[in-house]
């Protein structure tokens, strides 16, 4: 794919997942129709806003496989989280202790799509700024991402036994270890931001911090999962269902896509 194709592709990608399914809310435009009190039939199709936004590049045939493009950017992107989660203490660091460290690395290394950080290094390299910094400010949101998995998975939560076809990290190590090591990644995440091996502007870093604790907070991720504890009692409505969802797994997404153009 020639590079404006594929910076073409790559805006349309971003722009499908940070307001695909979220953007009933934002854009009614991209309701599907039996959404909008039009039942789908043959002259009246439902289309998604994933088709919406893609459907302009139909009929082209790319000549470059995204699956393997997202699969070699994991394994290079593995190599950087690696990095971050070694027993070597960081400046002002007492101790890691190597239980705590093992049950990070168990929940944050060795699987997953990395699609976060592979949409803000790819949002990045649209605005040109491809560089390790892109790279450790996705490890950051990945931190972030993963301990909310570690936590959503405890018994008090979602109360699951497997993530990825192997045990969960409160099964593999214990309950109190997997909170903590969910408490560790979300901090680390913003120790990464903060580092001075994260070469940005202080006034940059500052603002990507607000945004990626505001994404992740109260008003974002944590504040979604709280919503979807609660739609287990009290069912939602649709525009209830499409704000929890843009909380709970929207607000990462769209941090990633702003965060790579900024």
């Amino acid at each position: 794919m020639a590079g404006g194709s594929t910076r073409a592709f790559f805006t349309r990608l971003a722009l499908a997942f940070c307001v695909g399914s979220f953007a009933i809310k934002l854009h009614p435009e991209l309701k599907p129709c039996h959404t909008r009190g039009v039942h789908p039939d043959a002259s009246h199709p439902a289309v998604s806003p994933l088709d919406r936004l893609i459907a302009p590049r139909q009929g082209f045939q790319m000549s470059i496989n995204l699956t393997s493009q997202m699969k070699a950017f994991a394994i290079a992107f593995e190599a950087v989280l690696d990095g971050l989660l070694t027993p070597n203490c960081l400046s002002g660091e007492q101790h890691r202790p190597a239980r705590l460290l093992q049950a990070m690395r168990y929940g944050a290394l060795d699987g997953g799509k990395r699609l976060r950080p592979f949409l803000l290094a790819e949002t990045a390299r649209l605005f040109g700024k491809p560089n390790d910094s892109i790279m450790r400010l996705g490890a950051a949101l990945e931190c972030i991402h993963c301990y909310s998995l570690i936590h959503d998975d405890l018994p008090s939560m979602d109360n699951d036994d497997l993530r990825r076809g192997r045990p969960t990290v409160h099964r593999a190590f214990d309950e109190a270890t997997a909170i903590l090591a969910g408490d560790s990644l979300l901090t680390l995440a913003f120790d990464i931001i903060a580092s001075p091996e994260t070469a940005l502007d202080p006034a940059l870093k500052i603002r990507l911090v607000s945004d990626l604790a505001r994404a992740s907070g109260l008003g974002g991720m944590a504040g979604g999962q709280a919503l979807d504890l609660d739609a287990e009692i009290n069912a939602p409505d649709e525009a209830g269902i499409v704000l929890l969802q843009a909380m709970k797994t929207g607000a990462l997404l769209r941090f990633a896509a702003r965060a790579g153009a900024i």
